[in-house]
Parts: structure tokens; C-alpha cells; sequence
């Protein structure tokens, strides 16, 4: 049987700027049968980061990456 992991990755910063509370990205490492497939390192920002991926958007791409089309309905 084969075998696909996730490890899921996470970041935060703590900003002092007035206004600002931080911010908080995540991320995840996908292997299959021990073979990276998929690298999505997070970074957190203040004002929201481009490198954030939550475990629907993981998912989506890991099902596309394995040859998937999917559509949300």
C-alpha cells in the first residue's frame, strides 16, 4: 500500500507596530512513499502573507498534484 504523509508547518510574528496584532501562517510538507510531492513553507506577516496555505487549500493541491481534477461544489 502506498503512503502519503503530511506534515503540517506553522509560523507566527509578533509585531509592535500600533495596530498590528501579529500574524500567523501555515503551511505543510507532503511525502508519497517517501518522495517529497509538495513544499508549502509558511510565513507570517503583519498584514496578511501570500505564504499561507490552510489544510483545504493542502488537501486541493495534493488531489491535483496526484492527477485530480477537483471541483468544489
Amino acid at each position: 500500500m502506498r503512503e502519503l504523509k503530511i506534515k503540517w508547518l506553522f509560523d507566527d510574528v509578533y509585531c509592535e507596530t500600533p495596530g498590528c496584532s501579529g500574524g500567523y501562517a501555515e503551511g505543510a510538507v507532503v511525502t508519497l512513499d517517501g518522495e517529497e510531492i509538495l513544499r508549502l513553507e509558511p510565513v507570517a506577516s503583519c498584514f496578511g502573507s501570500e505564504y499561507d496555505w490552510d489544510r483545504d487549500v493542502v488537501y486541493h493541491m495534493i488531489f491535483e498534484r496526484l492527477g485530480f481534477l477537483v471541483k468544489d461544489e
